[in-house]
């Protein structure tokens, strides 16, 4: 669930990071192969696609960073990219993360089983998600998904779905100690 989304290439608050990726790319010193062609919605020169394991930049409560997509865990070959909304408080593996260091992930859609889902009105949506420091020092996220029964466009395709904050929920998802439940909203997405 939710392992590719994309994020504008050209959005200033994002610049520097995204520039840095897409050198690393065309400099071959990416983990991951960029092709633009590769997956339908992707247009080139427009959005960078981005998997587990790919840099992308998250906004974090001191501003925007550079991140590792998907926490590294030691016996798995793959890093954990998504986790339950619904129990991501209480896991072991998440409940300090949820506690103390959240973030929002932009992107412009994200791509489900060959299907795009975006905002109705094309704005960057904002999925809430949970970073943590690694023990190579990278700092890594992972996005908060629930289940996706409210939604027209992604319950036929998908059981679960990110977790989209609206604007007016950012600031008090950044902080330490807000709930999640009053953040979570039904957004209309479309595919």
């Amino acid at each position: 669930m939710c392992a590719i989304y994309f994020v504008p290439m050209y959005d200033a608050a994002f610049s520097r990071i995204i520039d840095d990726i897409v050198s690393e790319r065309e400099a071959g010193r990416s983990q991951i192969a960029f092709d633009f062609e590769a997956l339908p919605g992707a247009e080139k020169a427009r959005e960078l696609m981005l998997r587990p394991t790919d840099s992308a930049p998250v906004l974090t409560s001191d501003g925007c960073e550079r991140m590792r997509f998907g926490f590294s865990v030691g016996y798995a070959s793959a890093p954990q990219f998504n986790a339950r909304s619904e129990s991501a408080a209480v896991k072991p593996m998440f409940a300090r993360h949820f506690r103390e260091r959240r973030c929002l992930v932009p992107a412009a859609f994200y791509s489900e089983k060959g299907h795009q889902f975006c905002l109705p009105d094309g704005q960057m949506m904002y999925f809430a998600a949970l970073f943590r420091v690694s023990e190579d020092g990278w700092k890594e996220y992972v996005i908060l998904t629930r289940d996706s029964a409210a939604s027209q466009a992604v319950a036929p395709i998908h059981d679960r779905m990110p977790v989209i904050l609206p604007d007016e929920y950012h600031a008090l998802w950044l902080e330490k100690g807000y709930g999640l439940e009053a953040a979570i909203v039904d957004v209309v997405i479309k595919e």
